[in-house]
C-alpha cells in the first residue's frame, strides 16, 4: 500500500497559529502544557482521517518489550484489510524537561518490528539553550540510518534577553534539513500564551521599542534627595519598578525606612508602572525585583527563606508562576536595603 509522507512542516505552522486556542495560561503546570498540546495533534489526526491513540505501545527491541508513545496516528481502510491498521502514520513525543532531550530522540528511533516503524515522526522538546540543538540534530541524522522516516524537530528554549520562548522547527529528509521555521511564544496582557513566528515578532518588538522611547526613564534620577541609583546594576523592568517605587515614596513624602508589606508595595507601583502594561511581564518583574535573581538587594526580609523561594521561582523558566508572590505573600513585610538611600 502507498504511504504517502505528511506536509510536517506545515503541521507546525498550523501548530503556532492555533496556539492561542489551546487556552494554556501562566496558572497551568508543566503537565497542563503537555497534556493540551498532545490532544491538539491527537485531534488533528483524526480530523485527516487517522485513528489516534494517546500513550499507544511500540515493541522496543532492543529492551524486548512494549514502551508507551506519546501519541500515534495510525492508518486503516477496511476496504483492504478487515482486521489489521496498514501502518503507523505518524510517532509523536513531547517531553518538557530538557535532561531527556536524547532520551526522547531514542524513543522516536528504537529498533522496532516493521509494522511499528513509523512513516512520520515529530518530536516537540524542551532544551537548555540553542547550541544544544546542533548536537540533537546530529542525533537524528544518525538515526535516520536504522528508521528513514519522515522527521519534524520541535526544539524550544527560554531567551532570557527578550523572555520569551524562542521555537525552532526542523524538517528533516534523507539528505539532512530541508526546512527550518522560527517561531516565539511569549503570553499576552493577561497572561495567556501564543506564538507567532519570528518575523512577525521583529515588526512587533519593533513598534513597542518606538512606543517605549517616547518616555525615556531616568535612571540616574539624579535630582533626588531620598536615594541614589549608583548602586543598581542592572537596567531592566524589575529595576524600573523599584526606583519607581524609591520615586513614588519620595513624591508621596513617605518613610522610606518603615517596613512595607508587599501588598503596599504593589499598590504603590501598579501594573502600567515605567510602561509595563504587559501583565505576565509586570507579574515577573515585581518578583524578580523582590527576589535576588541576578544578584539584586533591594529589599531586606526577616526570613531569608522566603526571598531564595522568589528567586528559585524567577529562575524557573519552563513553568514559572509569575504572580507566586501575589498568591503567597502579600502580607509579607520587607525593608529597603539602606545602601540605596541617601543619609
Amino acid at each position: 500500500m502507498n504511504k504517502p509522507h505528511l506536509n510536517l512542516m506545515q503541521f507546525f505552522e498550523g501548530f503556532v497559529k492555533n496556539y492561542r486556542k489551546l487556552n494554556l495560561n501562566t496558572q497551568h503546570n508543566r503537565s497542563m502544557f503537555t497534556q493540551k498540546e498532545i490532544n491538539y495533534f491527537a485531534d488533528l489526526g483524526e480530523m485527516l482521517g487517522f485513528d489516534s491513540y494517546i500513550e499507544d505501545s511500540k515493541f522496543d527491541k532492543s529492551k524486548n518489550r512494549s514502551r508507551p508513545m506519546d501519541l500515534a496516528w495510525w492508518k486503516w481502510d477496511k476496504r483492504e484489510d478487515q482486521e489489521n491498521y496498514h501502518y503507523l502514520a505518524l510517532h509523536l513525543e513531547r517531553e518538557s524537561l530538557p535532561m531527556k532531550d536524547e532520551e526522547t530522540i531514542e524513543k522516536l528511533f528504537y529498533e522496532t518490528a516493521e509494522a511499528f516503524i513509523p512513516n512520520d515522526v515529530v518530536g516537540i522538546l524542551y532544551v537548555d539553550s540553542e547550541e544544544r540543538i546542533s548536537y540533537l540534530n546530529k542525533l537524528v541524522l544518525h538515526k535516520y540510518k536504522k528508521q528513514q522516516s519522515n522527521r519534524l524537530m520541535v526544539y524550544r528554549y527560554f531567551d532570557k534577553s527578550l523572555q520569551v520562548q524562542r521555537v525552532l522547527a526542523y524538517h528533516f529528509l534523507a539528505d539532512g534539513i530541508v526546512e527550518e521555521r522560527k517561531a516565539i511564544c511569549k503570553e499576552d496582557e493577561f497572561g495567556y500564551f501564543s506564538m507567532v513566528f519570528e518575523e512577525e515578532f521583529q515588526l512587533d518588538k519593533n513598534n513597542n521599542l518606538k512606543e517605549q522611547d517616547l518616555t525615556e526613564f531616568d535612571w540616574e534620577c539624579s535630582n533626588s534627595k531620598l536615594f541614589h541609583t549608583k548602586m543598581i546594576q542592572n537596567r531592566v523592568n524589575a529595576d524600573k519598578l523599584f526606583i519607581s517605587f524609591l520615586t513614588k515614596l519620595e513624591q508621596k513624602r513617605l518613610d522610606a525606612r518603615r517596613a512595607f508589606s508587599i501588598k503596599e508595595i504593589s499598590d504603590i507601583i501598579p501594573r502600567g508602572t515605567a510602561g509595563i502594561n504587559n501583565y505576565a511581564t509586570y507579574g515577573f518583574s515585581f518578583m524578580s525585583m523582590l527576589s535576588s535573581q541576578k544578584e539584586r538587594d533591594y529589599f531586606i526580609f526577616d526570613d531569608y527563606q522566603v526571598k531564595r523561594e522568589l528567586t528559585t521561582v524567577c529562575n524557573n523558566n519552563y513553568n514559572r508562576d509569575n504572580y507566586y508572590w501575589k498568591k503567597n505573600l502579600l502580607e509579607v513585610y520587607v525593608l529597603i536595603n539602606p545602601k540605596h538611600l541617601r543619609d
